[in-house]
């Protein structure tokens, strides 16, 4: 799961003439982004971003943004936002909502990068009009706007210097493209063909065999199949494309960082100067991940926190020389080579439980694992494959049934390898936790009605505490009945929020909803004459953790939600009594 979005401070501005280019004759609309274009800018910029959507023609949209640093403004035309991005802002995602007195818009990402952009510039469709690439490292902004458009870009390469492209489309961006890239030579033939690398986002990597100019070529099919099988494109098949003959980082050893001491980490990837083959990185308790960025290195890293001790995978680790570690780890490795497999060995002592986790596919890595637990004899205990049909990354717990030495065993589901054949394992002690989730992140609660908000509770290893619930944002009047979920029972998975307004409160407003797990404590009976007395037990709060909900679209979950309270019909006045008799 992508990390719970920290909750920051919101922007609100009110849009002076902002009316949609594909907005339909009706009243009252609900705000909808299906596109921002461009969905980023570098820091130190000032971005004109046009928006592709619906909104009311009569209404002025106002603008939220989980970032407070980004100043926000109506553009020079009716569809266009101005989004001033500070020269220290810190790369990564922003999420722009839009929203009315009828309702708000769905999430959208707006990626704030660190180096030269650029937009694309039709017509480049064929070889003789490619769009010339000339910076180091920049990003292009495209659109693939029809099923028939294609866009080239050439860039001119030295014997033995090689160019890294990188597509930002669907998997972090939501774009509906399925995009494919093509390496094509200085005399026009294909070289390569780059397909599927983060989800259906590609990643192209050449080295020139001679001197010339080479023309990368972009088109796509539809994210979602249908009965085409042909190319596809709209106005909403945004892209951003990183592209970069300089130092591009693929992966770092180890993969993660520690919360607790500077982590020492080397840089693996292309055009790698020798001062960047290996930094060191704080520690960080505040944040559940760290992004990596350079002024010499065209794209990001993030890098995961962990508390546990880190190690390094070293060959030979096979079955006659497994590495030795200690448990709890966390260890980066990797599948070197074609039938390559590596083995860590360990003591657990018996009954102890714990949490293995392996990421790669997830983090953009061609790598399809296969895990093995074994005892001292060789015998398999455990295999195990992928988490589910989309995910072949892994995630199990195992109890070890007895105090001995184990092996772990890791290898490619089909015996690839390669250099980005990389991986996390995490062997962690299996703690009791839970999730709560919404199936929304925007709610629309009308005057004199309720609206039930259904929270589903995921406990994991038999977590058995109790979960009461709190709304941060709720407007004046909005009344809530909150019921508790108990460890047992049918309010163990799910319970219902339920809210209540009068009839004509209206509202529109940001909305985060908690979950505070109730603890049991014993304390001493400190009340007189309680000399021989029974210890006294008394209900505490726990840590508060946010409900999050998947965003539409995509994959990432956020708990920024949205509560929007529409007037409702006045109620009938009551006829009294009398005049009824009458």
């Amino acid at each position: 799961m992508l990390k719970t979005m920290m909750k920051k401070s919101f922007l609100l501005i009110l849009i002076t003439g902002f009316v949609l280019s594909s907005v339909s004759s009706i009243s009252a609309a609900v705000p909808e982004i299906k596109a921002l274009v461009p969905m980023g800018g570098q820091a130190g910029t000032t971005v004109e971003v046009t928006i592709d959507g619906t909104i009311d023609k009569e209404k002025h949209p106002a603008v939220w943004c989980s970032r407070e640093d980004l100043t926000i403004k109506p553009g020079e035309k009716p569809n266009q936002l101005k989004i001033t991005i500070p020269e220290k802002a810190e790369p990564g995602f922003a999420w722009i909502r839009l929203h009315t007195a009828e309702g708000a818009s769905n999430l959208r990402p707006f990626q704030i990068g660190t180096i030269i952009e650029l937009t694309e510039k039709e017509a480049n469709n064929e070889l003789e009009n490619a769009q010339l690439i000339e910076p180091e490292m920049v990003v292009v902004n495209g659109i693939l706007g029809s099923g028939s458009d294609v866009d080239v870009y050439r860039v001119h390469l030295e014997a033995g210097q090689t160019v890294v492209a990188n597509i930002q489309a669907n998997s972090e961006m939501g774009s509906p493209m399925d995009g494919v890239m093509q390496i094509v030579s200085p005399q026009g033939f294909v070289i390569k063909q780059f397909d599927d690398n983060l989800g259906v986002d590609p990643l192209a990597i050449h080295t020139a065999s001679e001197a010339g100019d080479y023309y990368l070529r972009l088109f796509s099919f539809p994210a979602t199949p249908n009965q085409s099988i042909a190319f596809s494109g709209a106005n909403t098949y945004v892209y951003r494309l990183t592209m970069t003959t300089g130092p591009y980082v693929d992966h770092t050893t180890p993969m993660s960082l520690s919360i607790s001491e500077p982590t020492s980490v080397r840089l693996f990837g292309w055009n790698l100067p020798r001062e960047l083959h290996e930094v060191t990185i704080p520690a960080s308790e505040n944040k559940d991940s760290t992004k990596y960025y350079h002024e010499q290195i065209a794209n990001l890293v993030e890098l995961d926190h962990t508390q546990y001790p880190q190690f390094i995978e070293r060959e030979p680790n096979d079955k006659t020389s497994p590495q030795a570690i200690t448990l709890p780890a966390v260890i980066t490795g990797q599948i070197h080579e074609k039938k390559d497999y590596d083995r860590f060995k360990f003591t657990a002592k018996k009954g102890s439980a714990y949490q293995i986790r392996l990421t790669s596919r997830s983090k953009g890595f061609p790598l399809d694992p296969l895990v093995r637990v074994l005892d001292n004899a060789g015998k398999v205990l455990k295999e195990i494959d992928d988490i589910s049909s989309a995910n072949v990354d892994l995630d199990f717990d195992f109890t070890f049934p007895e105090e001995q030495e184990y092996t772990i065993d890791i290898r490619d589901r089909f015996s690839y390898g390669g250099y980005r054949f990389v991986y996390r394992l995490e062997i962690i002690p299996a703690e009791p936790e839970f999730e709560a989730t919404v199936a929304a992140t925007k709610f629309t609660l009308k005057g004199g009605e309720k609206l039930e908000i259904p929270v589903t509770i995921s406990r994991k290893r038999g977590y058995a505490e109790k979960l009461r619930f709190e709304l941060k944002g709720l407007p004046e009047g909005v009344s809530l009945e909150t019921p508790v979920s108990e460890p047992t029972g049918d309010s163990s998975k799910s319970v219902k929020l339920v809210l209540n307004s009068p009839h004509d409160l209206t509202a529109s407003s940001p909305l985060e909803i908690v979950a505070i797990p109730v603890r049991t404590e014993t304390v001493p009976n400190e009340s007189p004459n309680a000399e021989n007395s029974e210890p006294q037990t008394r209900e505490v709060d726990g840590p508060a953790q946010p409900v999050v909900a998947t965003i539409s679209g995509l994959t990432q979950q956020t708990s920024d939600l949205w509560l929007t309270a529409i007037a409702g019909e006045k109620p009938k006045e009551e006829v009294p009594a009398e005049e009824k008799k009458e």
